[in-house]
């Protein structure tokens, strides 16, 4: 459970670190703290669903569909609610590098969660 933790927050950190420089020439300093913050907004949820994940892969389907669509409400609820409150209170979220950002580690955070589950179902089948 640690290594995937660990996977997520590493290729996060990662991804932010990769993407903050194209992010600062095309759209300034913000920018930068525009995707930091719309990372912590994607990582959270997927550090609360990863380990209901791994507890959720030993159940039985009923469970594991719970879990999957109690994920799903977990990560949009955090997202979208974070990001709403965040554009509607902050004037200087109210840019378009914040919203790409979200779009972006939101979309990364979710396909690096779905491998991690699929992968360690696999591997729990076979052992």
């Amino acid at each position: 459970m640690i290594r995937w933790l660990s996977i997520l927050v590493g290729g996060s950190v990662g991804l932010w670190a990769a993407a903050a420089y194209p992010l600062r020439w095309l759209w300034g300093d913000a920018a930068v703290v525009h995707a930091a913050v719309a990372m912590g907004l994607c990582v959270l949820p997927a550090l609360a669903a990863l380990p209901w994940a791994a507890w959720a892969l030993t159940r039985s389907p009923e469970q594991q569909l719970a879990m999957v669509l109690g994920a799903t409400a977990l990560r949009m609820v955090i997202v979208l609610g974070g990001t709403y409150a965040l554009v509607t209170w902050v004037e200087a979220f109210r840019r378009p590098s914040f919203w790409w950002s979200v779009l972006g580690f939101y979309l990364f955070t979710l396909a690096v969660e779905v491998g991690l589950v699929v992968r360690g179902r696999t591997a729990s089948n076979r052992g």
